[in-house]
């Protein structure tokens, strides 16, 4: 069983606000192991940074909490984080175990992007179990080609639903 931890409060965030939320995270797993013990085996950090741009200055913030969880629960205790993008070579270098590179639309898998790959050359050279990604709006006419594309990027986590995607608050 894994426990899925919203981070998107860290986006905006003054700086107390994100320790606050770092230790409510922490809180929050401390208290599920209490309760839960073995049964407890992993977290899904959610809406965490994909480090470009402005969010580069937000990746130490990131690699303190993830290592903070691996240093308490240790390397069995699986940790999943979700950009649902590419990434940059430093929020690659984090000690996670998968990452939800990829979430949206089966037109938007199979469209080459130059200026927005899907998959970068750092995130290539990753073993292909740290890559999970999810496709909405699969059909039976693209479901070959989707999964063929997935094959391309070495993708060994894989989630398909022809469920349509949707966006927004809530």
């Amino acid at each position: 069983h894994n426990l899925h931890l919203d981070t998107v409060d860290v986006e905006h965030a003054l700086p107390h606000k994100a320790v606050c939320s770092a230790i409510a995270s922490l809180n929050v797993c401390a208290n599920l192991r209490s309760q839960y013990e073995d049964l407890f085996q992993g977290v899904f950090l959610d809406e965490v940074i994909n480090g470009w741009g402005a969010q580069s200055g937000r990746v130490g913030w990131y690699g303190d909490l993830i290592s903070e969880i691996r240093r308490t629960y240790g390397k069995n205790f699986t940790i999943a984080i979700n950009p649902g993008s590419n990434i940059t070579e430093a929020v690659c270098a984090l000690n996670f175990d998968v990452c939800m590179s990829f979430e949206n639309t089966a037109a938007k898998y199979l469209t080459n992007d130059p200026n927005n790959p899907i998959a970068n050359d750092v995130m290539r050279a990753q073993p292909s179990t740290k890559w999970w990604h999810v496709i909405h709006g699969v059909t039976r006419e693209n479901f070959l080609q989707v999964i063929d594309r997935a094959a391309s990027f070495g993708v060994s986590h894989l989630y398909v639903t022809d469920g349509e995607l949707v966006q927004g608050e809530g």
